[in-house]
């Protein structure tokens, strides 16, 4: 009768919790203006969200990761009052990536795959030089080569060896082009991801609400990560 009297409560705690996570109210921010300076930015955003009577919290998503605090103002409708504000960011959250990001990612992906390409060819025709260079050492320690033969047989090694050196140097001169393309690639890549003011910071909203309703907030604050 105990185990069945503990698995009950168990349930119950378990449902509980979860009704509690479903009933989190979790909204997104729609950006309305910006305005830039030339350090940082003023930036205002819209909320909408439907908020029972109350006590109750709101989780207002998609703003900047990097605010300063002290220029954070929230409007609330009349009816709403504003109990406590918290800003965090949302790390376990979804990325916003820009297309443009997204594009450039995908072209250092391409060119890592160029370079490894590359870098199979490097190792191939280096190996290749290093059989090359064993191989004369063996032939010029061999007797019994007419000097018509040993004058053609290095005829042959100076033609391949200068065959594989130019090779070598055109992949390693390809490979330094690709490698300096892919570095400004990330540097573009990282000032991009800087202008992304949209990334994972949050607010919590602690309100008190006379009735039930959908009701629009108005956000607003400083981000010095805009230009």
């Amino acid at each position: 009768m105990k185990r069945v009297i503990t698995a009950t409560l168990a349930f119950i705690v378990i449902a509980i919790t979860t009704k509690a996570a479903d009933d989190k109210n979790i909204v997104p921010a729609e950006l309305k203006t910006a305005t830039v300076y030339r350090t940082g930015a003023e930036l205002t955003h819209d909320a909408k969200a439907f908020v029972k009577q109350g006590s109750s919290e709101l989780i207002i998503e998609g703003i900047s990761s990097y605010i300063d605090i002290n220029s954070l103002q929230i409007k609330c409708p009349a009816s709403v009052t504003l109990l406590g504000v918290e800003f965090s960011n949302n790390y376990l959250g979804t990325e916003n990536i820009s297309q443009v990001v997204k594009r450039m990612q995908d072209s250092v992906e391409r060119v890592q795959d160029d370079i490894d390409k590359i870098d199979v060819s490097i190792t191939t025709t280096t190996e290749l030089l290093s059989v090359l260079k064993s191989n004369k050492e063996i032939k010029g320690t061999q007797t019994g080569l007419s000097v018509a033969e040993l004058v053609k047989l290095m005829d042959y090694y100076k033609l391949k060896s200068n065959e594989l050196q130019n090779e070598l140097a055109t992949l390693n001169a390809k490979k330094k082009k690709l490698n300096d393309i892919e570095e400004k690639l990330v540097k573009q890549i990282e000032e991009e991801q800087k202008k992304n003011t949209k990334s994972g910071g949050r607010i919590i909203l602690q309100l008190f609400t006379a009735i039930n309703g959908s009701y629009d907030f108005d956000i607003s604050y400083i981000t010095q990560n805009a230009y």
